[in-house]
């Protein structure tokens, strides 16, 4: 079991988008920074390529003890046919495909599902899940992480966009509430969604060995834990 602390970061809107730097997003959210300063800011993580936009590649692939993160940009193609989406698919069959791996992580700016206001994110979401449809990431890894959205929102166990009747699937987890004004969930949550918070800042707690990965969100202004999970495997290899 790894104990060392790492600090992973994965490429988003403020850092990256501007017209034809090889962003898809299309916007100017980075104000002309074209994630320059990310790459050579946080020189530890494993990118598939520092090269200079356009050519940069800011995903990558890291073995944390039990579990493995696969860390993507939301903000460049994901396509079937993109350097991206050839990187994905893999590493998840790399990593679905080891012994030594217990838990895999999915990791991106950008949430894969969300229950917001703005119907661009949605609009996004649906684009990233039609994206990646081909590689069924959600009867291949165990949680998918996002942001973006300022807000903290936990989902059930999801297998084709259904809550799982079997066990199996993926929790996806929105961890947008860090400290940026709150953004506003729908006023009916989804089906989907277990617990939702866009009225507090926080942060999240992950702790994983070979048979249990547990996730506890902890609010800021009182440092309780307001939403607790643990996703359990067997302890069998296979």
């Amino acid at each position: 079991v790894d104990t060392t602390a790492y600090m992973g970061v994965t490429v988003g809107n403020h850092e990256r988008d501007w017209p034809a730097s090889g962003s898809t997003a299309g916007a100017t959210d980075s104000g002309g920074e074209c994630g320059v300063p990310l790459l050579r800011r946080f020189p530890a993580a494993p990118y598939a390529s520092r090269r200079a936009p356009p050519e940069d590649e800011p995903w990558y692939r890291v073995a944390l003890g039990p579990v493995v993160l696969l860390a993507v940009s939301t903000e460049h193609d994901l396509r079937p046919g993109s350097r991206q989406h050839t990187f994905l698919d893999m590493a998840l069959a790399q990593a679905t495909n080891s012994s030594a791996t217990r838990w895999v992580v999915l990791v991106g700016h950008r949430p894969f599902r969300v229950s917001s206001t703005w119907q661009f994110d949605e609009t996004f979401a649906s684009g990233y899940r039609d994206a990646l449809a081909d590689l069924d990431v959600e009867s291949r890894v165990d949680l998918i992480l996002g942001a973006h959205h300022h807000s903290y929102q936990r989902s059930c166990k999801l297998k084709a966009g259904r809550c799982s009747e079997d066990g199996s699937g993926a929790v996806v987890l929105n961890l947008g509430m860090a400290g940026a004004g709150n953004s506003k969930a729908n006023a009916t949550k989804p089906a989907i969604f277990n617990y939702i918070d866009d009225a507090h800042f926080g942060y999240c707690r992950l702790r994983a060995d070979e048979t249990t990965l547990t996730v506890e969100y902890v609010r800021s202004d009182d440092r309780v834990v307001h939403d607790r999970f643990v996703l359990f495997k067997s302890d069998h290899f296979v």
